[in-house]
C-alpha cells in the first residue's frame, strides 16, 4: 500500500488506502469461533475462485473452504515470519476489473494450507465483495459486505485461473526474501524520516516505523494465536495502490515498481482504538524490482510517496470479529 516513507497498515478495523497495509487478527481454539457469524446463504459452484487463484471448494485439501477451515480449527501461526508478494500485474487486473463488477471492496481470510510435507502453513484467501443493500449502523463502515464470485469477464476469470503456481503470487513463510525489509532488525534503520505530505491527518496513513513495530511484534511471538478470522478493505485501496505503483514507474523508471507485499503483523500496544489494540493485522508494502540494481531478483519494499493524493499507510480495514456479517468461509 514513496520516498516519503509509507507502509500500508491494514489493521483489521478501519477502512483505508495506501501503499503498505497492516491487518490484525485474533486466534481462537477449535470451533469456538470469535463472534457469531451471519453468513450468506450462497453455496460455492465448482468454478468459483478467489482473487489469489484458489478454487473455493473443489473438495481438495487446499481449496479455499478447506484451508480457512484449517485456520478456524487452529488459529496458531505456523511461522514467526510470513509475507506474500503480488505482482503489479495482479494489482492492475484487480483495479481494472473489480470496479466494473460493482465491487465495493475485498475481504482477506486468514487460512492454513498443506505444504509438500503435509504441514499446515499460514496462508490467505482474498475474495471480492458487494455492499449489502441494507445499511448496518453497527458496522464501522456503516454497511455489511457480501462475498461474491461471479466474474463474467472471460479475460479476468482466465487470469484468476492461471494464478495457481504463477509468479504473480509468491509466498515467503520463513522471511528469507531479502527484499522484505520490515523483517529486518530496527538497528538497520530501514525507515528514513517520514516526509509524505498527505494532508490533513490522513486516516489511511501509518508510518514505516509503526509498520515495522507491528511486524516485529508478530515476529517475536512464535506459534501465537492469530486473533481475527478475516478483514475487509474498500475498493479504493486497490485503486490507490495501482496509482502509487504507476506514479513510481513514471517518476523512477530506472528502479521499476513491481508489486506489493502483504505481511502478517500484530497491532502495537499503544493502539488508540481499543477494538484493535493488540490485534493481528496485515501490512501492505509497495515494492520495486531491486534486481535492476543488484543483479539478483528481489522485490524490495519501498516507502517513498510518489502518488501523494491518497498515498499512505492503511490502518483502516474492518475485521471479523468486529463485523463478520455476509462472510462465506468456511461453509
Amino acid at each position: 500500500m514513496i520516498m516519503k516513507k509509507l507502509v500500508l497498515g491494514l489493521i483489521l478495523a478501519l477502512i483505508a488506502v495506501s501503499t503498505v497495509l497492516f491487518v490484525k487478527v485474533k486466534n481462537t481454539k477449535k470451533n469456538t469461533g470469535i463472534t457469531p457469524r451471519v453468513k450468506t446463504s450462497q453455496s460455492f459452484l465448482p468454478t468459483d475462485i478467489s482473487l489469489n487463484g484458489i478454487l473455493m471448494d473443489d473438495q481438495t485439501i487446499n481449496c479455499a473452504d478447506s484451508i480457512v477451515s484449517h485456520f478456524i480449527d487452529d488459529h496458531s501461526s505456523s511461522d514467526p515470519k510470513t509475507a506474500i508478494w503480488f505482482s503489479i500485474t495482479w494489482v492492475n487486473m484487480m483495479a481494472k476489473y473489480l470496479p466494473g463488477e460493482g465491487a465495493d471492496g475485498f475481504r482477506i481470510y486468514f487460512a492454513k494450507k498443506s505444504d509438500a510435507n503435509q504441514n499446515l502453513r499460514n496462508a490467505i484467501v482474498i475474495v471480492p465483495t458487494h455492499a449489502d443493500a441494507v445499511a448496518d449502523p453497527k458496522a464501522e463502515t456503516g454497511a455489511d459486505h457480501e462475498d461474491y464470485f461471479d466474474h463474467s469477464n472471460a479475460t479476468f476469470y482466465s487470469f484468476l485461473k492461471g494464478l495457481s503456481g504463477s509468479s504473480d503470487i509468491t509466498e515467503d513463510l520463513g522471511g528469507n526474501d531479502i527484499g522484505a525489509t520490515l523483517f529486518r532488525p530496527a538497528a538497520e534503520n530501514i525507515c528514513p524520516n517520514d516526509a509524505c505530505k498527505i494532508s490533513p491527518d490522513p486516516k489511511d496513513y501509518i508510518s514505516c516505523q509503526d509498520a515495522h513495530a507491528a511486524v516485529s511484534n508478530f515476529v517475536k511471538r512464535p506459534n501465537q494465536a492469530i486473533n481475527s478470522d478475516s478483514e475487509w478493505f474498500p475498493i479504493d485501496l486497490i485503486t490507490d495502490l495501482q496509482a502509487e505503483l504507476q506514479a513510481a514507474l513514471d517518476q523512477n523508471p530506472k528502479i521499476p515498481a513491481d508489486g506489493i507485499r502483504i505481511y502478517f503483523a500484530k497491532n502495537i500496544e499503544n493502539k488508540k482504538d481499543p477494538k484493535h489494540k493488540n490485534r493481528n493485522c496485515l501490512i501492505f508494502a509497495t515494492t520495486v524490482d531491486n534486481g535492476t540494481i543488484t543483479g539478483s531478483k528481489s522485490h524490495k519494499d519501498y516507502y517513498e510517496c510518489y502518488y501523494t493524493a491518497e498515498k499512505g499507510l492503511d490502518d483502516h480495514g474492518e475485521e471479523c470479529p468486529n463485523n463478520c456479517n455476509d462472510i462465506t468461509l468456511p461453509q
